[in-house]
């Protein structure tokens, strides 16, 4: 926009030029000077002393008598520009102060209309850089979440491994202290027996009636740190189908689809924390008659949908419960749907590492 404004005042000069009885080789280098001057202002040095040297050039011109007044409005356009308002005083003084009567008010109007377009494109251009400055901070804000959002899941992955790694050394440490020894010792009694056999037949008969209470007590001793070992509530398709069989609001029919067993821990908590909060509100403000879950699970993704017949409502008010499940799957990089035009439903996506 600033160089159409610039080359209308320049064919402008060059129609006055023209059309003027004569023309000098003055006037000729002080527009290629002028003409230099723009463009190293515009390619290497963008700087509004260069607008006061082309100032100087064309009232030394003007005064040398050359009919150059019409390039004040160029010049009035350019402070006006850069918000240097002195300049455009003085250019507009200049005009007054140079040019003939007849002239006057066409370059005046020149002037004005520069006036006004410096001034409006100055104001257009810094909402366009504050607009890129703008966009820019949030695309580099996103970026920054979405590494953050990364390395909190690969710090989450880490600290479950490491935990399942402690775990296991843990069932190891017992298995190897409870267990272990009681069958080391049984097998190093066994060995004295098969060597007393033939010999000392009484000895190997104790040795091996040892050996078997021995054992007997190992077994024991195995099945008291499985049951250690086992969680006292059962989590996993038993719990969700629990708090499913608690839920007395209204009928439910619930599908499942999949191994639940090979199903992620997190996806299970996920889903049965979604369930229990669809569930309750159901309860609260649906007046539903009738629920609908289904649970489908394989080795890409975990879908849970629950939809119920009830009311709806025009606009989904986030309240607690709504933003802690929304909370839940975005931190595991799945996505969350809500819908609320036909009674209440909410479809839920959890992908697998690699699924996705």
């Amino acid at each position: 926009m600033r160089y159409i404004m610039q080359g209308l005042f320049l064919l402008q000069l060059v129609y006055l030029l023209a059309s003027g009885e004569s023309f000098r080789v003055e006037e000729l280098l002080v527009v290629l000077l002028l003409v230099g001057v723009y463009v190293v202002k515009e390619r290497f040095w963008q700087h509004v002393s260069l607008v006061a040297l082309q100032l100087v050039i064309v009232t030394a011109a003007v005064y040398a008598g050359m009919p150059l007044s019409v390039l004040y409005a160029l010049l009035a356009f350019d402070f006006a520009y850069h918000q240097v308002y002195m300049g455009v005083a003085l250019s507009v003084a200049l005009i007054i102060f140079f040019s003939v009567w007849r002239e006057m008010p066409l370059i005046l109007l020149l002037a004005a209309t520069g006036i006004l377009a410096g001034y409006i494109l100055q104001r257009w251009e810094a909402q366009y850089t504050d607009y890129c400055k703008r966009l820019d901070d949030e695309r580099h804000l996103r970026y920054s979440l979405e590494e953050a959002r990364n390395k909190l899941m690969a710090s989450a992955k880490e600290t479950a491994h490491l935990a399942e790694i402690k775990e296991r050394n843990r069932i190891a440490r017992e298995i190897h202290d409870s267990i272990g020894h009681s069958i080391a010792g049984v097998l190093i009694q066994m060995q004295v027996a098969g060597r007393l056999v033939g010999k000392d037949d009484n000895k190997a008969k104790e040795t091996l009636q040892l050996c078997t209470e021995k054992l007997a007590d190992a077994l024991t001793v195995a099945r008291q740190t499985v049951y250690n070992l086992k969680p006292r509530e059962r989590l996993g398709i038993e719990y969700i189908k629990r708090i499913i069989g608690d839920y007395t609001f209204c009928p439910v029919e619930v599908s499942y689809q999949g191994d639940f067993d090979l199903m992620p821990a997190e996806h299970l908590e996920t889903t049965a924390a979604i369930i229990k909060e669809a569930l309750t509100n159901t309860v609260r403000y649906s007046k539903a008659t009738q629920v609908v879950i289904e649970l489908l699970t394989n080795e890409k993704y975990t879908r849970l949908m629950v939809k119920d017949n009830g009311i709806g409502c025009e606009v989904i008010r986030e309240g607690m419960g709504i933003s802690g499940m929304k909370e839940r799957v975005r931190n595991l990089g799945g996505n969350l749907s809500i819908s609320c035009d036909d009674g209440f439903m909410i479809v839920c996506m959890l992908y697998r590492q690699g699924g996705a």
